[in-house]
């Protein structure tokens, strides 16, 4: 069995866009699941471990991913792919807008490409 989760919202490719809808919005939607794993590398295995995987190994890894523009980085979400995007295109307009600011401000957006680091961990071990 192998998984792999955000480690964060804040180092997340897409899910750092939730905080800011939730500080934007008056009732932050309820989501079905979380976007990201509270928890260390140490924590990962020891999930798998209780739940009887045997010889479990972890890895967390760290990447910067270059994106030739904001619009090409946030236009999925714009569109609606994945649950953040949808998320996204239910707000209202201004909402939208505010989100849009303030997501282009997270990622450092100057008018060229961009880059985003994000992190994930890795676990995996047979039964």
């Amino acid at each position: 069995m192998s998984v792999s989760v955000n480690t964060a919202p804040s180092t997340a490719l897409v899910s750092r866009i939730l905080p800011i809808i939730d500080r934007l919005v008056a009732t932050p939607a309820k989501r079905s699941g979380p976007n990201s794993f509270d928890g260390s590398e140490a924590r990962l295995g020891a999930l798998f471990t209780s739940g009887g995987l045997k010889d479990v190994e972890t890895l967390t890894e760290t990447r910067r991913l270059h994106f030739a523009s904001f619009d090409a980085y946030f236009g999925g979400i714009e569109q609606g792919a994945g649950n953040v995007g949808q998320e996204y295109l239910a707000l209202p307009a201004d909402i939208r807008q505010a989100v849009h600011a303030d997501a282009r401000r997270l990622v450092g957006d100057t008018g060229g490409s961009i880059e985003i680091e994000v992190a994930t961990s890795f676990a995996c071990g047979p039964r």
